[in-house]
């Protein structure tokens, strides 16, 4: 995979909304489910002369789902 230039990308935004419920809880031990919801978009133009390369990604929505341990 090769990388992608920083000053090749155009934009780009990662954005997302996450809840979280406590479903047990006992002295520092915690576990919690989470959801939530996000976006995604990148858009990337190449400097190369000969044939230029394009790209516009756009992801709606993202659904998220976890369960996190805290202990």
């Amino acid at each position: 995979m090769t990388h992608i230039p920083h000053d090749s990308i155009k934009s780009s935004l990662d954005a997302s909304l996450t809840g979280s419920y406590n479903l047990y809880r006992s002295g520092n031990t915690e576990v919690n489910v989470l959801a939530g919801i996000g976006y995604d978009s990148f858009k990337y133009r190449d400097t190369q002369r000969d044939m230029q390369n394009f790209m516009d990604s756009k992801t709606k929505p993202v659904y998220k789902l976890g369960l996190e341990l805290k202990f």
